[in-house]
């Protein structure tokens, strides 16, 4: 029962934890503070993506006289994808400068302009991901019902595959912002949650 040689006996029947405690740790107490400023920081990218997707989405609304084909929901999947792509940079611009005022247009813009290629293929991949993942929404739910069963079976894969593909997104500008950071003049050493 002893340590031998650096290596801990293998926990006996019943035993819960490393310390041979049955007490498992305490939840931590949920902070409302953290929480909403989280919220509030997702709701500024939000709504500075519909600052610029906003605009065309309403006039291509606004020019339509009959009901909404199918079509048409497509061109407004493509329509609100560069506001998605706006919300993602803007997104990380607050969060890393910690300051909502860096998801003003003109910053994004300069930040993005400042990077040169990687910030338009940046702004192409995301754009481009989220027009797919609008189209794939649009044609699940606007085509004809082939049938409960092929719903959802379509509605698995296109969870899986939007999520999926959202993961590798954000892993991509994730590894974009921290490389083009200096040259978009955004400073990620001196940050609170940089511990």
């Amino acid at each position: 029962h002893e340590q031998e040689e650096g290596r801990t006996r293998d926990a006996q029947p019943g035993e819960h934890s490393a310390q041979n405690q049955t007490h498992h740790p305490r939840v931590p107490a949920w902070q409302i503070g953290p929480t909403l400023g989280v919220l509030g920081t997702t709701l500024c990218a939000v709504l500075a993506g519909l600052s610029i997707s906003g605009p065309p989405l309403f006039l291509f609304v606004r020019t339509r006289s009959e009901a909404f084909g199918v079509g048409d929901w497509l061109v407004l999947a493509w329509l609100a994808a560069p506001g998605f792509a706006y919300a993602a940079i803007a997104l990380a611009a607050i969060l890393i400068e910690e300051t909502v005022v860096a998801a003003n247009p003109l910053a994004v813009f300069r930040a993005v302009a400042r990077s040169g290629g990687d910030g338009v293929k940046m702004v192409g991949l995301i754009t481009a991901w989220a027009g797919l993942v609008g189209s794939m929404a649009v044609l699940l739910f606007r085509l004809p019902a082939l049938g409960m069963l092929a719903v959802l079976a379509g509605l698995w894969l296109f969870w899986l595959l939007a999520i999926a593909s959202a993961m590798i997104v954000c892993r991509v500008l994730g590894l974009f912002v921290h490389r083009n950071a200096p040259a978009m003049g955004w400073s990620i050493e001196q940050r609170r949650w940089n511990v």
